[in-house]
């Protein structure tokens, strides 16, 4: 082998292994921000009336309170078949993963309806 093509050989060995490293790394920090977003939001509480329901094409569901605020949560997907309508109330306790949906009967007194859990 002459001097040239032991040059590209090792030169191709080296630009395997950085990019191979370049994906670890990409896949460490990804899955590091993906932690502390997920224990974030477990802490966060959550006291949502539901003022309007936007349906999307795949039948996602972004809801906003009366003030126009979306309710963001990324581990948290609604969808057209949750049966949420406007004025249930959303609730969720810091520190628990569960999302509550209430909403009043014709007595006007809140029941249950759905418990929703993260993705």
């Amino acid at each position: 082998m002459r001097h040239s093509q032991t040059f590209d050989v090792k030169n191709l060995k080296l630009k395997i292994l950085c990019s191979f490293a370049f994906l670890i790394i990409i896949v460490i920090t990804t899955t590091i921000f993906n932690a502390y977003y997920a224990r974030k939001e477990l802490r966060q509480k959550v006291n949502f009336i539901v003022a309007r329901i936007h349906i999307t094409p795949s039948l996602r569901c972004y809801l906003y309170d009366k003030s126009e605020n979306q309710l963001k949560l990324n581990s948290y997907t609604f969808y057209e078949s949750s049966g949420l309508k406007v004025g249930d109330s959303l609730v969720k306790i810091s520190n628990s993963p569960t999302i509550v949906c209430y909403r009043k009967n014709y007595k006007g007194k809140y029941t249950v309806i759905e418990e929703f859990e993260p993705n």
